[in-house]
């Protein structure tokens, strides 16, 4: 994605090293399929009453840690959180080894600054994005482990995960381990029946479980087959989150008719089944702070005139700063009176998709 395509799907790769060295086999650029007309015609859809508010820093953005021991620096953003979403990765790390591109952002040091004792005391849930099906993983047997073992180092340090967001599994089922869609929702079925179960048993409470889909990677039609598949398979998903390549959009010269069309149809198909919908807003092309908030307000906006606010609304950064894609920092998250910051870009956003202060849905 952006000007040196960079899918999701591949940064999550990259930050896997040191736990999988399979993980560095996905290294190609994804192919975009052909454009599909998918001639629906709905109304606009209304603003959720009940939009929940994500945020995810960067993966190594170095100002994570002062979050949590300076919370004067994000007041505001903090009062409108619902959950706060880390990266597998970061909790799965004893060392700055173990997950170089975490860099100082990793399980131990969270903990000696009281990070999920002050996401609790303030009522915010814990979300982790990690894999299900992978492409070193295709029958998410492993990564049903890591979960489990995901659990126990976050109950040993007297904390919980309450929410897991399944990054982007169809791509790695049938784009990458190329074994077609219905395998790949039997697939996703199991791992959330199975990693629901882990959570209650070890954490004493089921985990939340949704995933995230590339549009238009995958255009409607399948996304409206994906939705279909992991539930007749016996999924039971709480959301779906879009990652939405604007690049792909342009290049597939799908117009702003056919986007609201087909991202209202998509929230629609959540609806009808009681899933709750939400979209990813970060900066696609924002290789430093000033290009992010640019990139990312732009498609606050458009996103907010052709869709509505959805369900979810979700701040996270996996912005690459370099061409290697092994730093990742990009923006800083404090303070929230800077402009350019992470923070800053979630208030003015908020603002943009009218979300009033005090709405905050736990």
């Amino acid at each position: 994605m952006g000007e040196v395509p960079f899918p999701k799907v591949l940064f999550m790769a990259l930050v896997m090293v040191g736990f999988d060295n399979e993980s560095m086999a996905m290294g190609s650029k994804l192919p975009a399929p052909p454009a599909s007309p998918a001639p629906i015609v709905l109304s606009p859809m209304s603003d959720s009453p009940n939009t929940k508010v994500w945020y995810g820093s960067n993966v190594g953005t170095p100002d994570l840690l002062t979050m949590f021991e300076d919370l004067s620096a994000w007041t505001d953003a903090r009062g409108r959180l619902s959950v706060f979403q880390f990266y597998a990765q970061q909790l799965l790390a004893d060392e700055t080894s173990q997950c170089p591109m975490c860099e100082n952002n990793i399980l131990p040091n969270l903990v000696s600054r009281g990070a999920f004792s002050v996401l609790k005391s303030h009522g915010i849930q814990v979300a982790v994005e990690k894999g299900s099906v992978k492409d070193w993983d295709c029958d998410a047997r492993k990564n049903e482990q890591i979960a489990r073992d995901l659990f126990q180092r976050m109950k040993n340090v007297g904390a919980q995960v309450d929410i897991i967001a399944m990054d982007e599994p169809y791509v790695s089922g049938v784009t990458l381990c190329k074994m077609g869609e219905d395998p790949t929702a039997v697939n996703i079925a199991r791992y959330a029946q199975n990693v629901r179960a882990s959570s209650l048993e070890i954490q004493s409470r089921p985990v939340s479980i949704g995933m995230i889909e590339a549009y238009p990677h995958f255009d409607v039609n399948a996304v409206e087959r994906h939705i279909i598949q992991v539930t007749q398979a016996g999924a039971d998903i709480d959301f779906l989150h879009l990652d939405v390549d604007r690049n792909a959009i342009k290049n597939q010269k799908i117009d702003d008719a056919r986007l609201a069309r087909e991202l209202q149809h998509i929230w629609q198909l959540c609806q009808d089944r009681n899933i709750e919908f939400g979209v990813i807003f970060w900066g696609q092309e924002g290789k430093d702070a000033i290009k992010y908030r640019s990139n990312v307000m732009d498609w606050v906006i458009k996103e907010k005139k052709l869709v509505g606010r959805p369900d979810h609304v979700i701040f996270q950064s996996w912005e690459q700063g370099d061409s290697s894609g092994q730093v990742r920092r990009v923006p800083n998250n404090l303070p929230e009176t800077d402009i350019y910051s992470h923070t800053r870009v979630m208030i003015d956003g908020l603002f943009e998709l009218q979300w009033v202060p005090g709405s905050v849905s736990h």
